[in-house]
């Protein structure tokens, strides 16, 4: 704890002391300790067997700070909690206040808002993450959804109890282990990724390690806007987006 004026504490130096303490949790226990000295002393007096309790309470979900951040929609690379490699869906707080998501569905269907519904005293802290697994699999403990998102394509739809759309994206054909999300982090347009599981989102590109055969270089792996090609022999190359398309090419 604080007495620097800068806690919440008033005026430094006053003998009045405060602190922070992360939420991650709707209710937490706690006791204070505080000692000098010569002596030290807990409150409550019993702390071993007694503790102050505190109830998070919430702001609800609204558009804005809450937002999907990334999805993964082929994943044999992360385990949850069973060991499994479930496909899953990550939110983000982009708010400076605790956010309750009780009251919220997520659904990969539109004529179906409240397909699979939040647990209750579903908190996140602000600028914090929050992982669902959408393995199609609601026996699974906490936060497994009852739906499955299709590696091909699906909607995905962040809505509240009254059928406002908090928000939503049509997730493109991802390959596996690709996820797609949002850059810059909690606010930016949609890109394809590679995973940042529970982190802020980031695109990397790597100058030193690029696609080489003996023919082609391509670089960087992955991009966000340029790719570049170079090939040797007077072959004709095209580059398919994961819908199939052909990417326009920029001859230099």
């Amino acid at each position: 704890m604080f007495d620097d004026g800068l806690h919440n504490d008033n005026a430094a130096n006053d003998g009045y002391y405060a602190a922070a303490i992360p939420v991650s949790s709707p209710h937490i226990e706690y006791y204070i300790y505080a000692d000098n000295n010569n002596a030290g002393k807990f409150s409550p007096a019993r702390a071993e067997h007694e503790f102050y309790t505190l109830t998070v309470l919430g702001m609800p979900a609204t558009a804005g700070n809450i937002v999907i951040n990334e999805a993964m929609t082929s994943n044999n690379l992360i385990e949850d909690e069973y060991g499994e490699s479930d496909d899953w869906v990550e939110l983000y707080n982009n708010s400076d206040e605790v956010i309750e998501l009780s009251s919220c569905f997520l659904s990969d269907d539109p004529s179906d808002l409240q397909r699979w519904a939040f647990p209750p005293n579903t908190l996140i802290a602000p600028h914090s993450y929050l992982i669902v697994w959408t393995g199609d699999d609601e026996e699974q403990f906490f936060r497994h959804t009852n739906f499955s998102l299709a590696a091909s394509g699906s909607p995905l739809i962040l809505s509240n109890s009254n059928g406002e759309i908090i928000d939503n994206i049509n997730l493109p054909a991802l390959l596996p282990n690709q996820t797609y999300g949002r850059y810059p982090n909690g606010t930016g347009e949609w890109n394809y990724l590679n995973s940042t599981f529970n982190a802020e989102n980031s695109i990397t590109t790597n100058m030193d390690n690029p696609i080489l055969d003996n023919n082609i270089k391509i670089y960087p792996n992955p991009f966000s806007e340029t790719l570049n090609v170079f090939a040797k022999g007077t072959n004709e190359y095209k580059i398919h987006d994961a819908q199939g398309r052909v990417l326009p090419a920029v001859n230099s």
